[in-house]
């Protein structure tokens, strides 16, 4: 991670782990913890078990409708909870929320709490901040979630958001609630917002639209956020305006439609559709501080179907794996292959400079929502190199010395899933057949492959 030198202390007074009562609370009203302050990007955790955000001193994360702080040094965890003797079942606990999908973006941001929560008296979803106790919250941005029987939007879930720059960039899943659509018709439309954290003023990246535009999120930086834009240059039919047009012989020469109207219309939908409405993607990036969308390239989207021509996916044309020094370092897969080319993509003069090829293999994920977060110190990421046997080489590129380094070798699969790293530690996931769990490895043990070193977390 990218880190200021300067250091904010956050006075905490919070409850100790309990999965009953806090009857076994531990008093921390004295206890100051130096937080480091992290210029770069901060991901939002959501309220699902397996989503967390991490900062130099823990990680912050919901969990049996709690929201909860791991103290990575000492190796604790805590409810964010200041009252004594607190249930944490109600509202009147600041930590304290309903279910997995009432809170998003979870994250400690220049010294704190930030999330968007649900408020069912208000039928709103409002952004957030708060101590470390759960108190002061503050009210920087409400949103109305409306209502299927106003044919107009709907409000599903927030995710992606991300912390930047003294701004929440926070994106919104939307239905169109209309009681005569079908399940096929189902018109679904996400928006991302930009939230001024001192004054709460909000700035719509994007507008809703019915129509087939979608946005991406896909990288995110302290000057702009990129987008993967999907558009089809056809626009779909309603169910009924299909059925008239069946009836009409439009379709008289697509063997694959029968006299059942309604699976006629899913098939139109999944298989005729996709490969006819002329699908592009569009990469462009919207400036911080301009608040304008420019265009970088646009090509014909890569779609993927099954053995009976229904699509199953798309195939982006550039994978971001993150920042490095207001450039964007993206990956061009070629997906039949097993192999990327990788680059720096200069955005402001939109030019792309090779920087090396991985012949069967590929970059490493790091689990932080949507957007590529993948360099770290600075200027590193990771790739592996796939070798027969089910193996992989992992190696260390450093963009800075241009020096590639092999590490260890590795299974396939990879063993050890980075979420998020520290300036000691990664942390990431090892799986099992029984699921996965938690652990921090020093840098240095995971650079020479003692992956055995890792020690578990528990969250």
């Amino acid at each position: 991670m990218k880190i200021k030198k300067l250091l904010l202390c956050a006075f905490i007074n919070i409850c100790s782990i309990s999965l009953i009562s806090c009857s076994n609370s531990k008093d921390l009203s004295d206890t100051t913890l130096q937080i480091q302050a992290d210029d770069s990007v901060v991901y939002g955790a959501n309220g699902w078990e397996d989503s967390y955000s991490i900062n130099e001193s823990g990680i912050l994360y919901g969990k049996d409708s709690t929201l909860r702080y791991y103290d990575i040094n000492a190796g604790e965890s805590y409810i964010l909870c200041g009252k004594a003797n607190c249930a944490h079942s109600d509202d009147e606990c600041g930590a304290w929320f309903d279910n997995v999908e009432s809170v998003a973006g979870i994250a400690l941001y220049n010294g704190k709490i930030y999330l968007s929560k649900k408020n069912p008296q208000k039928n709103t979803f409002d952004l957030i901040s708060m101590n470390a106790t759960g108190e002061e919250q503050k009210t920087l941005m409400s949103l109305e979630i409306g209502s299927v029987q106003n044919n107009s939007w709907v409000l599903a879930s927030v995710e992606d958001t991300y912390y930047c720059s003294d701004y929440a960039i926070v994106g919104l899943n939307y239905n169109y609630g209309e009681d005569s659509l079908s399940q096929a018709e189902n018109i679904k439309c996400k928006q991302y917002l930009i939230v001024d954290l001192s004054s709460g003023e909000t700035t719509a990246i994007n507008e809703r639209t019915k129509d087939s535009i979608e946005y991406k999120l896909v990288g995110v930086s302290e000057k702009n956020i990129l987008f993967r834009k999907l558009s089809n240059e056809e626009s779909k039919f309603s169910e009924t305006e299909f059925v008239q047009k069946y009836k009409d012989g439009d379709f008289k020469s697509e063997s694959f439609f029968s006299n059942d109207l309604e699976q006629s219309y899913f098939d139109y939908v999944n298989k005729w559709y996709p490969a006819n409405c002329k699908r592009t993607e569009t990469y462009c990036y919207y400036d911080l501080e301009s608040k304008k969308e420019i265009i970088l390239e646009t090509t014909d989207a890569k779609i993927t179907y099954d053995e009976n021509g229904y699509q199953t996916g798309e195939l982006a044309k550039y994978l971001i794996i993150g920042t490095y020094n207001d450039n964007y370092l993206v990956s061009e897969p070629d997906w039949e292959n097993r192999s990327e080319s990788i680059s720096l993509w200069d955005i402001y003069n939109n030019h792309k400079t090779n920087i090396l090829v991985l012949e069967n293999g590929g970059t490493l994920a790091w689990e932080k929502g949507s957007a590529g977060l993948n360099i770290f110190d600075n200027g590193k990421f990771l790739y592996c190199i796939y070798k027969e046997g089910g193996e992989a080489e992992v190696h260390l590129y450093d963009l800075d010395s241009n020096k590639d380094q092999y590490l260890f070798s590795d299974n396939a699969n990879i063993s050890f899933r980075i979420i998020d790293d520290t300036q000691e530690f990664f942390i990431g996931k090892i799986y099992t057949d029984f699921g996965y769990e938690v652990y921090k490895i020093r840098k240095d043990d995971y650079y020479r492959g003692y992956v055995d070193k890792a020690v578990q977390i528990n969250l």
